[in-house]
């Protein structure tokens, strides 16, 4: 009896100790909301606050955030971003990015797979220090300044993009006739900071440059089969829900 009594408390303790870690939300400036769920309404967030799989967070035109992760790597919101946590545990982070910009410092980690979604790609990290900007539209700017990202467009088309180099994923043409273009100068001294309208386009391809996008949520769903795990569905916008907000909600 008593020896079955410690194995049940040893497997307790083994499940306890193979629970993952959660991502944490380290630094917090502004007006930044989380919604937890999608029945949940959007709420403010404290320094510490630990990140449940599924969440979202919003940053207003004032807010930025830092989240933390257990390895060490971080993301960093921009004001006017949208960010969700789809997954994470020691063998896979799945991020899905639907608006906004952020900067990314990911820890290489053998054998795990650390995956970000936006509605024109989706980009897989080996330890790299990086930053994406989703348009209005969904097109996607990728900034490599260090490190290794393979990029995969909703088209199936993948590219190896190595550091300093800028590549734009249109939500039409996806990569083809994408090319690698050189980092902004800017951009290098300031990632969080937005750029002048057309700067971001270098790279895209022809005809597609110079429009200026304003950010916001997209209303279409996105594909995440990537990560094998459950799509949620996009989180309401409302002002009931968000009178502060300085997203707008997509059109019914």
């Amino acid at each position: 009896m008593n020896r079955a009594l410690g194995l049940l408390a040893g497997c307790a303790l083994c499940a306890c100790a193979q629970k993952p870690a959660p991502a944490v939300l380290s630094e917090v400036r502004g007006h930044v909301r989380i919604q937890e769920s999608h029945d949940s309404g959007l709420r403010a967030v404290s320094p510490g606050q630990e990140l449940p799989e599924g969440c979202w967070l919003h940053t207003s035109r004032d807010g930025r955030a830092v989240v933390s992760f257990p390895d060490g790597s971080r993301i960093e919101l921009a004001p006017s971003s949208t960010f969700s946590l789809q997954q994470q545990n020691p063998e896979a982070t799945g991020l899905r990015f639907t608006g906004g910009l952020f900067r990314a410092a990911v820890s290489p980690q053998r054998g795990r797979r650390f995956r970000i979604q936006t509605p024109a790609a989706v980009a897989s990290v080996r330890g790299t220090d990086f930053r994406v900007y989703v348009k209005k539209a969904g097109g996607t700017t990728i900034d490599l300044f260090s490190g290794a990202l393979s990029v995969q467009d909703n088209q199936g088309v993948q590219r190896d993009i190595s550091g300093g180099q800028r590549w734009v994923v249109d939500m039409e043409q996806g990569l083809s006739g994408a090319a690698a273009a050189p980092i902004p100068a800017a951009v290098q001294a300031a990632p969080l900071e937005p750029e002048a309208p057309g700067v971001h386009n270098a790279g895209a391809p022809a005809g597609r440059r110079g429009k200026r996008d304003k950010l916001l949520i997209p209303n279409d769903k996105l594909r995440f089969d990537a990560f094998d795990v459950k799509v949620p569905p996009p989180p309401r916008w409302d002002e009931a829900r968000a009178p502060d907000s300085e997203l707008e909600p997509p059109k019914p």
